[in-house]
């Protein structure tokens, strides 16, 4: 045989191979039936990519009614609990396409916690336990009308969801769902689909929202103010308590305000919710009033050498604050306010920054910042205030 011939003969076989797999895929039925479980579901039958419009489909015995182009829908029980069976049966003129599945269990939820709270820029991590051999999930958020539908995979126990798919200042409802696939039966081509879904075992709703500053005004031993922002709005719409105790709003001064008498060394325990939801606690200790020791009252200096204010405190506060103020007029004062560490005993006030031959007044005060756990600012501050009894009629000599 000469190679012309041998190329032709081999070219002939190949051509019939190609044919007769041709032949047999063309006369396959693709089966696109993926998540079938309660309610109306959808399944398209085609045949050489077009739609078989004259199929007989059943789910279970249940009639399902062409709606266009192969496509057909059921409308399966409002409830198709853990280990059902899903029968599906295609009758297309004389072919007979069958499938079966098993509603796999609902996976359960473990993460977030319900009623917990991310800022607009947090991840949010989804975790859930699950049993059996299944073939993905669907991780479903639902905020109003936005549902939104993430995959992952039928190994996973955990799915981030990224900050920017979700809404902001919103509450999300999170739901898992399971997938598992079912066996098709019949003249259906490779790449046909039939799988069957759980249902929800359980569903989460986690909060978006802006972070809160939470700021104190000096509180202590008997006085207690709080503002609450979001941004750059006063939030007046907070539930606070402090040591179990309501703290109302207060509109003249956009603050939430109560008289609540602690000690010193006493804890002040602050709490803050809002829409039902619990942002976070503060708490933190009133501080020791410090005593001034230098100078005392009525002393005087010269204005060449700064003037030095030193107290004791047996407690180390966050910090502390050192003032010193004077008359400016009639009904009329001013001054000046210096932060210091909370390590600190001594303080030099600029003497040269300071009037002559006025009296002046000076002050220590103690402030703990408090510890905050939850969803607020990192500049937030409790303010928590333990004050000195002023020393009097101080001066500076101008010579």
């Amino acid at each position: 045989m000469s190679g012309v011939t041998r190329v032709s003969v081999l070219c002939l076989v190949l051509a019939c191979l190609a044919a007769c797999s041709s032949s047999e895929e063309r006369g396959q039925y693709r089966v696109e039936a993926g998540d079938l479980g309660a309610g109306a579901q959808r399944i398209r039958v085609s045949r050489d990519g077009k739609g078989v419009t004259d199929a007989r489909v059943t789910v279970n015995d249940v009639l399902a009614a062409h709606e266009a182009e192969g496509t057909y829908v059921v409308s399966e029980p409002a409830s198709m609990p853990s280990g059902s069976r899903v029968n599906l049966l295609i009758v297309a003129g004389d072919d007979t396409l069958q499938g079966q599945a098993v509603v796999p269990a609902a996976p359960h939820i473990t993460a977030p916690a319900a009623n917990s709270l991310f800022s607009h820029t947090e991840d949010v991590a989804v975790e859930w336990t699950a049993e059996g051999s299944l073939a993905g999930f669907a991780v479903v958020t639902t905020a109003g009308r936005d549902v939104r539908t993430f995959e992952a995979g039928g190994a996973d126990r955990r799915f981030v969801i990224a900050s920017q798919q979700l809404p902001s200042n919103a509450g999300v409802e999170v739901t898992v769902i399971a997938r598992a696939r079912g066996v098709l039966a019949g003249p259906v081509t490779a790449d046909s689909s039939f799988s069957v879904r759980s249902e929800a075992a359980n569903a989460v709703v986690f909060r978006r929202t802006t972070p809160l500053q939470v700021l104190g005004g000096d509180m202590g031993e008997r006085w207690q103010h709080v503002r609450v922002t979001a941004g750059d709005d006063v939030v007046e719409d907070a539930v606070l308590t402090l040591n179990g105790q309501a703290v109302p709003y207060d509109g003249d001064f956009g603050t939430y305000s109560t008289e609540l008498g602690v000690q010193a060394g006493g804890e002040l325990r602050l709490e803050v919710s809002r829409d039902g939801a619990l942002f976070g606690v503060a708490t933190g200790l009133v501080p020791e009033p410090p005593t001034v020791t230098a100078p005392s009252n009525g002393d005087s200096f010269t204005a060449t050498a700064p003037l030095t204010v030193t107290w004791s405190s047996s407690t180390n506060p966050d910090r502390f604050k050192v003032g010193v103020s004077w008359s400016c007029g009639e009904n009329c004062s001013t001054g000046e306010q210096f932060d210091v560490a909370g390590t600190a005993r001594t303080f030099d006030l600029p003497g040269d920054a300071l009037p002559t031959n006025t009296d002046l007044r000076l002050w220590v005060f103690g402030y703990n910042d408090g510890n905050f756990v939850g969803h607020f600012t990192p500049d937030s501050r409790m303010n928590i205030r333990g004050e000195s009894l002023a020393v009097q009629g101080v001066r500076i000599t101008s010579n």
